[in-house]
């Protein structure tokens, strides 16, 4: 968290957020939840403004949210009670993507 972070999102109280970068740019963030009412809450606020989501397994609290600018996903385990939310830079993300698999590429030639 950094100093003066607000641990709230809609009516969802968070435990930590984390903030990532690629070459100094702002890539995402990293938020966590405890509780199921937490879990709740997050989620609605989530629903509220981006829509449903994607659920592809009704199984699981898994939930995708893939837009233009961002990718967001959250991931709740009900046995340890508590929630992930990571939302990325699509295209930072897509960056990193292209320069690991040229340095994977590039790693052809180490074999």
């Amino acid at each position: 968290n950094r100093h003066g972070d607000k641990l709230v999102i809609g009516g969802a109280q968070l435990e930590s957020i984390s903030y990532s970068f690629y070459k100094e740019k702002f890539m995402g963030a990293f938020i966590r939840t405890k509780g199921s009412t937490n879990q709740r809450a997050l989620l609605d606020a989530l629903q509220a403004q981006f829509g449903e989501g994607n659920r592809p397994n009704r199984f699981l609290d898994e939930y995708y949210w893939f837009g233009s600018i961002a990718r967001i996903t959250l991931g709740c385990n009900r046995v340890r009670d508590e929630c992930s939310l990571t939302i990325n830079s699509g295209a930072i993300t897509k960056q990193l993507l292209a320069d690991r698999k040229g340095i994977a590429e590039k790693g052809k030639a180490d074999f």
